[in-house]
C-alpha cells in the first residue's frame, strides 16, 4: 500500500524557492564571483520611503475613519493568516486521490478569532446569519513586515465570517474597502465594519445606510472632513 503523504503549500513552495535560489549563487567566492544584490525592505521599498508610508498611515489611524461609520463593529486580535495558504494536501489510497484541510495553525487562528468576534455580537440584537448584501470595511495593523497575499487573507476573513455564523455565504459580501494601518508589532489586529445594504430588522436601525450627511455613491464613505 502506497504511504501516506502529508505537505503543505508553503513548505512545497518554500522548497521550489530554495532551490531556484541554489542555482542561482556564484559558482564561487572570488574576486570575480557576483555580488548578491541587497535585501529587499518591505517589497522593494527604501527604508526611507518605508517612513514616509507609515506616517501617511499614521495620519489616517489617528484620525479614527472607523468611529464616523455606522453598522457593525468588529475587532481582531492577533496576525491576519493567508487562508489559501494554509492548506494541507493528503494523498491517500492506492489511487492516489488527494484532500484539502486546513493547517493545524489556521484552524487555532479561526477557533481563537471565533471566540473573539461571538463575543462581540453578544451586544447586537440581530438576527444571524446575515443573508443580505452588505459593504465591509477593513482597517488593518499588521505585526510584521512579511509579505501576505491580501487575497488569502481576505480567504480567510471571509471564510470566518461564515464558519463563526456571521454570513450565511460570502457571496453577500460586496468588495471590501480596505486599508492597511501602521506596523505594530506588539498589537496587530484588524478593524471591521458590516453595513447591510438594506434594514436587517426594525431592532437595529444602525445598521441601515443613513444618508444624513454626504456620501460617497459607491462604497456610503462620509465626505465631509
Amino acid at each position: 500500500m502506497r504511504s501516506r503523504a502529508v505537505i503543505s503549500l508553503r513548505a512545497w513552495n518554500r522548497l521550489r524557492r530554495s532551490e531556484v535560489a541554489a542555482r542561482q549563487l556564484p559558482a564561487s567566492k572570488g574576486v570575480n564571483s557576483e555580488r548578491r544584490s541587497p535585501p529587499r525592505l518591505y517589497g522593494g521599498l527604501t527604508e526611507g520611503q518605508v517612513n514616509v508610508l507609515e506616517d501617511l498611515r499614521g495620519s489616517l489611524a489617528r484620525a479614527a475613519p472607523w468611529a464616523r461609520l455606522d453598522g457593525l463593529h468588529l475587532e481582531l486580535r492577533g496576525q491576519l493568516p493567508s487562508g489559501k495558504n494554509r492548506q494541507i494536501l493528503r494523498a491517500t489510497g492506492a489511487n492516489g486521490a488527494v484532500s484539502r484541510h486546513p493547517a493545524v495553525r489556521f484552524e487555532r487562528w479561526r477557533a481563537d478569532a471565533a471566540r473573539q468576534l461571538l463575543v462581540q455580537l453578544q451586544a447586537w440584537r440581530i438576527l444571524l446569519p446575515i443573508a443580505v448584501p452588505v459593504l465591509l470595511y477593513v482597517w488593518y495593523w499588521p505585526g510584521d513586515r512579511i509579505t501576505r497575499d491580501r487575497s488569502g487573507i481576505q480567504d480567510a476573513l471571509y471564510h470566518l465570517f461564515e464558519w463563526s455564523g456571521i454570513v450565511r455565504n460570502d457571496k453577500w459580501i460586496e468588495d471590501p474597502i480596505w486599508r492597511t494601518m501602521p506596523l505594530d508589532r506588539t498589537a496587530p489586529r484588524t478593524h471591521l465594519v458590516i453595513r447591510p445594504l438594506i434594514p436587517i430588522s426594525a431592532a437595529a436601525p444602525m445598521l441601515s445606510p443613513q444618508f444624513i450627511e454626504p456620501k460617497c455613491p459607491c462604497c456610503w464613505y462620509p465626505l465631509s472632513a
